[in-house]
């Protein structure tokens, strides 16, 4: 992991518990939260991400529609940004600070 890419990780893990302190979001949008910041650390944080609603129902373990409420929730708390390209194609998710 280049010092970097760390320092964004860390960075980003705790502005998301400072956030959490003192704001109410469910375990299941923020467990996807956390999956998004893997996704996101493993491309060496490519400010878009390409991501299929299939993969991220596995990692989360969760159906399509709550997948879809958690990542709302995430949206409209402002912790993420989404791009829609029509229905094959999968979502791009814009990272936030």
């Amino acid at each position: 992991m280049k010092g970097g890419t760390q320092l964004d990780y860390l960075r980003q893990l705790n502005a998301f518990e400072n956030w959490l302190e003192y704001n109410e979001l469910g375990a299941g949008p923020q467990l996807l939260w956390y999956k998004l910041m893997v996704i996101a650390n493993r491309s060496g944080w490519q400010s878009e991400l390409s991501i299929a609603n299939t993969r991220l129902q596995a990692m989360t373990k969760t159906s399509e529609k709550t997948l879809i409420n958690n990542r709302n929730q995430l949206i409209q708390n402002g912790l993420q940004k989404k791009k829609k390209r029509g229905r094959t194609k999968a979502g791009v998710y814009i990272i936030t600070d």
